[in-house]
């Protein structure tokens, strides 16, 4: 008698890749930090959240061709390393800033400003680079464009109006 023999599928180092991403995105966005830096960048569209939880996750995965625990331990390490360097920066520029605001009452101008010198937010502008660069790469560029808003904005302020 014919018939499908699962021990003759062999899936695809794509779908090894697809499942660890799938795994890594839904641990991520249930993860307390996780959900504090998506409160602190105020991302409120469910839709963008699930893609910035998926673009937490490594350019480094397209090499892996295995979804096992040692390939997802290196990926969700990197990730929580990236949300880690993230929330502590957006505190320390509330810390800067005034310790007696919130972080939105800090972060929606420079969120705001931000979206207006680069033409697009930075949140999805770090989510549009994860096929070409690398996650700390992208935690780094979005860091900076944080810092340099700041700059231009101290500028600005100095300048006689």
């Amino acid at each position: 008698m014919l018939s499908f023999k699962q021990e003759y599928y062999l899936p695809t180092a794509e779908q090894h890749q697809q499942a660890l991403i799938s795994n890594l995105q839904d641990d991520l966005m249930s993860e307390p930090e996780f959900k504090s830096l998506v409160s602190n960048l105020m991302i409120t569209d469910s839709g963008l959240e699930a893609v910035f939880a998926m673009s937490l996750i490594d350019l480094k995965v397209k090499q892996m061709n295995q979804h096992n625990q040692k390939n997802y331990q290196e990926l969700i390490n990197d990730a929580v390393t990236a949300i880690t360097v993230l929330n502590d920066e957006i505190d320390y520029i509330v810390d800067v800033a005034d310790e007696e605001l919130t972080v939105h009452a800090v972060m929606q101008p420079i969120l705001a400003v931000t979206t207006f010198l680069l033409g697009k937010s930075p949140i999805v502008r770090f989510c549009e680079d994860r096929e070409e660069k690398d996650l700390m790469t992208r935690v780094e560029e979005l860091i900076n464009s944080f810092h340099s808003t700041i700059h231009k904005s101290a500028e600005h302020n100095r300048q006689p109006h």
